[in-house]
């Protein structure tokens, strides 16, 4: 699993969106700000996380008490 440009583009997209700027805005504002590593481990976080969750089952049991 890795952090394709297509999923930074993605997440600046949004960021940019949030707060109002544009895309090359908010790519100069983490760039400036040195962010990028940071910023790829987040969407690698997150990418491994919808994996393990789509990969789950969620399972209900009701334990049953038996009252006197």
């Amino acid at each position: 699993m890795r952090v394709e440009q297509s999923d930074i583009d993605t997440w600046l997209q949004r960021f940019a969106d949030n707060y109002k700027m544009t895309l090359e805005e908010a790519r100069k504002t983490i760039t400036e700000n040195r962010r990028i590593a940071d910023l790829k481990e987040t969407i690698l976080e997150n990418k491994v996380i919808d994996f393990i969750i789509a990969g789950s089952t969620v399972e209900t049991v009701v334990d049953s008490i038996i009252q006197p």
